[in-house]
């Protein structure tokens, strides 16, 4: 370790200011000096950008989890809507047993006109299923939603329908109208 401590001039040399600093500036020009040769000595420095294989195994990590999930979203989203048609049936439900108990039939009749819910088919709520009044008569109705050929829930082949009937029965199908279990 080097003392940084300025000696004072021998005795009867006088130096003057100017001449200190013109040392000093020397000094400085040489450290700097030596600091590039340094850094030349090492080379330039190289920015790295990404090699083709890198961005390839990037682009194959990426499609594997697109094949992955795109799927798995898509049947939470059809799992989601057919809420639609379960709702829908049962507030048309509701109003049937309504009916029921006001005038002692699930018929619509001129007396009843008001409770008794009297659409042989309607659209549900947010669009995905079409509400059909399959069978109603003074003691039973028999409610169904069915995805429709327009309707996005189409696609949903594991529960293309879903019914309803007044004694509490669930029953669903899938596209090939075979009896599915896990829909309700």
């Amino acid at each position: 370790m080097a003392l940084t401590k300025k000696l004072p001039p021998p005795i009867g040399c006088k130096i003057n200011k100017s001449q200190d600093k013109a040392a000093s500036v020397k000094e400085t020009n040489i450290r700097q000096r030596v600091t590039s040769y340094r850094r030349l000595q090492r080379g330039p420095v190289q920015l790295r950008g990404f090699s083709l294989i890198e961005l390839m195994v990037a682009l194959v990590i990426l499609s594997i989890l697109s094949v992955v999930a795109i799927p798995s979203y898509q049947d939470s989203v059809r799992k989601t809507r057919r809420s639609d048609a379960k709702i829908s049936l049962m507030e048309s439900t509701q109003l049937f047993e309504r009916c029921f108990s006001e005038f002692g039939r699930y018929q619509y009749d001129a007396t009843s006109a008001s409770t008794c819910p009297q659409y042989s088919s309607v659209t549900t709520t947010d669009g995905y299923y079409q509400l059909t009044v399959t069978h109603a008569s003074a003691t039973s109705f028999s409610l169904t939603a069915v995805a429709p050929s327009t309707s996005s829930q189409f696609s949903d082949v594991k529960c293309r329908s879903f019914t309803l009937t007044q004694s509490g029965v669930k029953t669903s199908t899938d596209s090939s109208s075979t009896a599915s279990t896990n829909c309700w």
